[in-house]
């Protein structure tokens, strides 16, 4: 029976309240060995997102010239330096980005504000994308036409991603 005031811990390195995994990566804080924590109430977040993020980089992996040539139109008409780049290889590091930011996600071992950061600036270039492209949302108004709607529901990844941040930020779940 535990004890009042102390955390009740199970096997494997899980605190009950807290998931814990040693890493060998660190932190710039942290040095080797150290443990990398975050609450229950990031797993919901942390693991839905991730999941979508991997799968929709998983998807673009294996995309055609027709799909590169659309995700390519709609990035360059946001961001113009992105015509330098040819379709086919936009599509492939793009998928390699979302890749790795759903991994990260996934990922007890990544700590929260790195994993915040990465799914904010993700998340952040979608929605910049989504406000810099007329046709996807209404004249001098941030709500979305119906070609806009799929973008614009981005904007939950930023949420998820700030709050991450500033978990991490206040002294939160991070160690």
């Amino acid at each position: 029976m535990p004890r009042r005031g102390r955390p009740t811990r199970a096997r494997a390195g899980v605190t009950l309240g807290r998931i814990s995994c040693s890493t060998p990566f660190g932190t710039a804080s942290a040095g080797y060995g150290e443990k990398v924590r975050f609450g229950f109430r990031d797993v919901p977040a942390r693991v839905t997102t991730g999941a979508f993020i991997l799968h929709s980089g998983w998807e673009k992996w294996h995309g055609n010239e027709e799909q590169a040539q659309g995700v390519h139109g709609m990035a360059s008409g946001a961001f113009p330096i992105v015509r330098k780049v040819p379709p086919t290889i936009f599509l492939k590091v793009l998928s390699v980005a979302e890749i790795g930011i759903g991994a990260a996600l996934l990922a007890p071992v990544v700590p929260n504000k790195v994993a915040g950061a990465s799914l904010t600036a993700f998340a952040g270039s979608l929605v910049a994308m989504y406000l810099r492209t007329p046709a996807l949302h209404k004249p001098n108004s941030v709500w979305a036409t119906p070609a806009g709607i799929g973008v614009s529901k981005d904007v939950w990844m930023l949420g998820i991603g700030l709050g991450l941040l500033a978990d991490s930020a206040k002294g939160g779940n991070d160690t």
